[in-house]
């Protein structure tokens, strides 16, 4: 059966440059994540649920339903790049909402 890739792509953003994420597919860690950089996770065909970690901030699950041979592109975003309104919302999600700290989109 062929194989189905799931892409996760890191934001150019300045939190936690330093900083490896968690990708976690169905809760379990598959894989790490540097600072600009972009991944291809192999897997079988199915539904997946999809969320990236770092410490104890996480995002909402991204279910990811792929056929055969099929790739989707999931792009990690945490927002701090984008207003000083949105700057402010990610740190009090960093304190008081970790589970939203980060944003899966699809590309």
């Amino acid at each position: 059966m062929e194989k189905s890739t799931i892409r996760v792509v890191r934001d150019e953003d300045f939190f936690g440059m330093a900083r490896k994420l968690k990708i976690l597919i169905d809760d379990k860690h598959v894989t790490d994540l540097k600072y600009n950089q972009g991944i291809n996770i192999k897997v079988r065909p199915g539904l997946y649920k999809v969320q990236v970690k770092m410490d104890w901030c996480t995002c909402k699950p991204e279910e990811v339903q792929l056929d055969a041979g099929e790739e989707v592109e999931l792009q990690v975003e945490t927002g701090f790049d984008e207003s000083i309104a949105k700057m402010f919302k990610q740190l009090y999600n960093l304190f008081f909402n970790a589970s939203e700290f980060f944003t899966l989109k699809r590309q």
